[in-house]
């Protein structure tokens, strides 16, 4: 018997481990409701049925605008200082270039270079390491990638988050909870 590789192979978990924690919610005027698996038909029926309710989840998901998901992953964030470093400091690297709450993200030529080097020696580190952490914590578990043109940062864009909580991440306090005191290790981060 030839077995599939691993990387193939369909493997059901809970729902709680599968779909993003913070996107199953009722807030703001946006509800979500999560799958649930049910035994009725036989294990293949009902495990297409839950896949196929879970796919329908994610397109749900993904059609929350950014704006809308950036607040309840600050609140999902907020007891874990790291990420909440991670948060400030890829902000910090974005203001350096420029890119603020306040400014357009247009495509000048100047600013889309200076966004790329800072792509290239810090922002996509930080971007992957705040995500691979969340996942981590069980915090979210859909793919997030950061966008090589400032046009295309995604969810930790500064335009999606207020101005009152991106001036508690600059500050090293957000609600309660320091985050100086968090030092990150390896000669990448300066």
């Amino acid at each position: 018997m030839v077995r599939a590789p691993i990387a193939r192979r369909v493997i059901l978990r809970p729902l709680s481990t599968y779909t993003p924690a913070f996107a199953v919610y009722k807030d703001k005027g946006i509800t979500i409701e999560a799958p649930v698996y049910n035994e009725k038909s036989g294990k293949l029926v009902d495990s297409l049925k839950y896949a196929n309710d879970i796919e329908k989840t994610r397109k749900q998901i993904k059609a929350i605008p950014n704006s809308k998901k950036a607040p309840i992953l600050l609140s999902k964030i907020q007891p874990y200082p790291e990420l909440l470093f991670f948060l400030a400091r890829f902000h910090k690297d974005l203001k350096k270039i420029g890119i603020t709450r306040e400014t357009t993200h247009n495509e000048k030529l100047g600013k889309v270079w200076k966004y790329r080097i800072q792509y290239i020696l810090s922002l996509q580190r930080l971007h992957t390491n705040f995500f691979e952490h969340c996942r981590l914590l069980e915090l979210t578990q859909q793919t997030h990638k950061l966008g090589f043109s400032p046009t295309n940062i995604g969810i930790l864009d500064p335009c999606n988050f207020t101005q009152e909580s991106i001036e508690k991440l600059e500050s090293g306090e957000f609600d309660g909870v320091k985050f100086n005191h968090v030092v990150m290790h390896g000669a990448d981060f300066k």
